[in-house]
């Protein structure tokens, strides 16, 4: 689930809100201007998921 939000999130067909990726030397994950690693993009998709899904506003498929 996490890797297939992942890639939606790389090819701009989800988003969350101050979370980017940016390719290149300089790349990575960053929420909000600061640099986050893996496990931390996990934690920040599965509480966006659950919270969002707690609500019925997403629907990850």
């Amino acid at each position: 689930m996490i890797k297939n939000f992942k890639d939606k999130i790389l090819n701009n067909k989800k988003s969350i809100e101050g979370l980017i990726s940016k390719t290149g030397r300089a790349g990575g994950w960053f929420r909000y201007s600061k640099r986050v690693n893996e496990h931390e993009v996990d934690v920040i998709i599965i509480y966006y998921y659950g919270s969002a899904k707690k609500e019925n506003q997403i629907r990850i498929i």
